[in-house]
């Protein structure tokens, strides 16, 4: 009887790792309304469990497995320090990095249909990049930017095509350093990781590149 509950409460009791209690993950927050949105940022399985105690104080629990696919591409960065990393999705090879092809911090919701879910400023991510319907033979690059008070920290990309809930391919860098407090177009390290091509099947190829440089040279060309 819901008239009769007078409260409940929604736990994900596991998840991919990385996956549990990342930010906004219930909505509203915290989840004791009597409905809920569970929004999760990494790909994966996960149970959950609704506990509701009604008048008499007498509770019940019920759990539930939900299973987290990707469509299209999907790029996952997360790193091993304190301080700002980010992660960017450029579209094409004719235009700099922090422009309007480019699907970073200001630019969340591109034009062209890539999503940054959040931007994390404190340390660890994970932050995610989604891009449901890429075009086919369209050059995706993807980027990490060691943006302010990071030192010597190790990022993880994971890179997921089509509706795999195992990533394609997975690249770790080599310590990355931003100093503090200036941003970007600087001399804080940009990690250029790979491209990333779709066919019109929908299958992609994954290239690593690898390469690094400043961020002040990204904000001036591919």
């Amino acid at each position: 009887n819901p008239e009769a509950r007078h409260d409940r409460l929604g736990t994900v009791v596991s998840g991919p790792d990385g996956g549990v209690g990342t930010p906004g993950q219930w909505s509203p927050s915290p989840p004791t309304s009597d409905t809920e949105v569970f929004v999760a940022e990494i790909i994966g399985d996960y149970v959950i469990e609704e506990t509701a105690t009604d008048a008499n104080n007498v509770k019940a629990t019920c759990q539930m497995h939900v299973k987290v696919i990707n469509t299209g591409l999907h790029a996952q960065l997360d790193w091993s320090s304190l301080g700002d990393v980010d992660l960017h999705l450029l579209k094409g090879t004719q235009t700099s990095w922090f422009s309007s092809n480019d699907t970073y911090y200001s630019n969340k919701s591109t034009s062209w249909g890539a999503l940054l879910d959040h931007d994390d400023i404190d340390g660890y991510g994970p932050e995610n990049i989604r891009l449901a319907v890429p075009v086919a033979g369209e050059i995706y690059t993807i980027g990490v930017h060691a943006y302010t008070n990071v030192a010597a920290s190790i990022a993880t990309v994971r890179v997921y095509c089509g509706m795999s809930t195992m990533p394609k391919v997975i690249y770790t860098s080599r310590p990355l350093y931003g100093v503090n407090g200036v941003g970007a177009c600087s001399q804080n390290e940009f990690w250029k990781v790979a491209t990333v091509v779709f066919d019109a099947n929908g299958a992609c190829t994954v290239t690593y590149l690898n390469q690094y440089s400043t961020s002040a040279e990204r904000c001036a060309t591919f």
